[in-house]
């Protein structure tokens, strides 16, 4: 049986590999935060505070940075 401290620990590391994957598209792609907040449709600010673990994207600021991604896995194949 799954506790919902385990469901909220399995979140926190899958917030973790979004934001590092975030981070590691921004420094493969030469983009600074600013750009990569305008790629998104978010501010500066907030893009700032998620990459230095000072706050975490919204449920559609999450998507957002899916569809980022996949975008970018499907034109690096």
């Amino acid at each position: 049986m799954i506790s919902l401290a385990d469901i909220n620990f399995y979140k926190g590391i899958i917030m973790q590999n979004i934001l590092l994957l975030l981070e590691e598209y921004r420094l493969k792609n030469r983009i600074t935060q600013q750009k990569l907040a305008k790629l998104l449709g978010v501010s500066f600010v907030s893009v700032n505070r998620w990459l230095n673990g000072h706050a975490k994207p919204q449920k559609l600021q999450i998507y957002q940075i899916e569809q980022l991604l996949n975008k970018r896995n499907k034109y690096d194949k």
